[in-house]
């Protein structure tokens, strides 16, 4: 797993196409702004687990956890 600091305003890539930037932090959470190329799912993980837990896969295999 990697693990990154980033301050507001502050950006990071994933592959060529998937931007993510802090836009705002706020006590403990940190806000972020996600681009990426229309067809990517981005859920928040909680979300993530009761769409798998109740059988909607959005007609995709869901993506691996991160790091393995």
């Amino acid at each position: 797993m990697l693990i990154l600091s980033r301050r507001v305003s502050e950006e990071l890539w994933i592959g060529p196409s998937i931007r993510v930037k802090v836009v705002a932090i706020r006590g403990r959470q940190a806000v972020l702004a996600i681009d990426c190329p229309p067809g990517i799912g981005v859920d928040r993980a909680e979300v993530r687990r009761r769409v798998m837990r109740e059988g909607r896969h959005r007609g995709a295999a869901p993506s691996p956890p991160v790091g393995t």
